[in-house]
């Protein structure tokens, strides 16, 4: 069953006030490097590059995307990083759900043998129900599901759709 849920959403609106949440973690005198998890992940990162700069345009911001084979996400990981320097850098992983959180563990394993100042993960929607011990920094959204349901989000001309399913 499918359901759609946080119709109402505003993506501009919750995306700033996620960078204005970011910017409270992030060290200004270091640089940043949004880091997103395609295919959701990476328009987001794009997005909340420009909410950053907006709020503080002298913080040096570099981005990339990663491609994952989600069945497989560790192995993949540590292959779609392999040519990134974040020494010195503050990775924010992006993503758009916080599902079992296997994914985002893989991407942020990976990213911690590349020897970055901090890691931070920043997610549009939270579903507080993972597998693995892993937390969102930053969530537009938490979202309590139950056991054997997903979150899934479709961008539709910009703006999410966020649907349950299960």
């Amino acid at each position: 069953m499918r359901k759609q849920i946080l119709s109402n959403l505003n993506l501009p609106t919750t995306q700033r006030r996620m960078a204005v949440e970011l910017l409270e973690l992030l060290n200004p005198n270091q640089p940043v490097f949004l880091l997103g998890i395609e295919k959701n992940g990476s328009p987001l990162a794009l997005q909340l590059k420009t909410h950053l700069q907006e709020q503080q345009p002298s913080l040096r911001i570099h981005i990339a995307s990663v491609r994952l084979n989600k069945s497989n996400p560790e192995t993949e990981a540590v292959h779609a990083l392999q040519d990134l320097d974040f020494m010195g850098c503050q990775v924010v992983v992006v993503d758009d759900v916080l599902n079992t959180g296997r994914t985002a563990m893989a991407v942020i394993a990976a990213a911690a043998l590349r020897v970055p100042a901090a890691i931070r993960l920043l997610v549009l929607v939270d579903r507080m129900h993972k597998a693995f011990p892993i937390s969102a920094d930053i969530a537009g959204a938490r979202i309590s599901t139950l056991k054997g349901q997903f979150v899934q989000v479709e961008m539709q001309q910009g703006q999410p759709l966020v649907f349950l399913e299960g």
